[in-house]
């Protein structure tokens, strides 16, 4: 089950892993070995509750302010902490990519073709 959850931001490639900003400032090491969700949820509607009044709370404090963002991470962190929700981790030996920066495409590019050439994703999705 979910104990805690912390969103991470600005993580860069280190030559023993990759190191982000904590919530507190100091450095964060990772060795790519870590428990990660990267947004991939499956709620049950009970949650939803929760999710649509942090929603509100978040339109009416940051309505107009283009680069703010809810987090879902930290939404969920809370409500898992206060004990309103529990959330079951589901576990995947597949191993994510994807493009968060320009640099990203050619190794998600290969690493989908390699996919296709195994047979795991279609060559064509419609």
């Amino acid at each position: 089950m979910l104990i805690n959850i912390v969103e991470t931001r600005q993580i860069e490639k280190t030559a023993n892993g990759a190191k982000a900003p904590g919530p507190d400032g100091k450095t964060l090491q990772f060795t790519g070995n870590e428990v990660v969700s990267m947004n991939l949820w499956g709620f049950k509607p009970s949650c939803y509750k929760y999710l649509g009044k942090e929603f509100l709370n978040f339109i009416n404090n940051h309505g107009m302010d283009l680069k703010s963002e809810l987090d879902i991470p930290t939404s969920v962190d809370k409500f898992v902490k206060d004990g309103q929700i529990t959330i079951k981790i589901l576990m995947s030996n597949e191993r994510w990519f994807g493009v968060t920066y320009r640099e990203d495409k050619p190794f998600v590019v290969e690493s989908i073709n390699k996919m296709i050439s195994k047979g795991i994703y279609p060559s064509k999705i419609y």
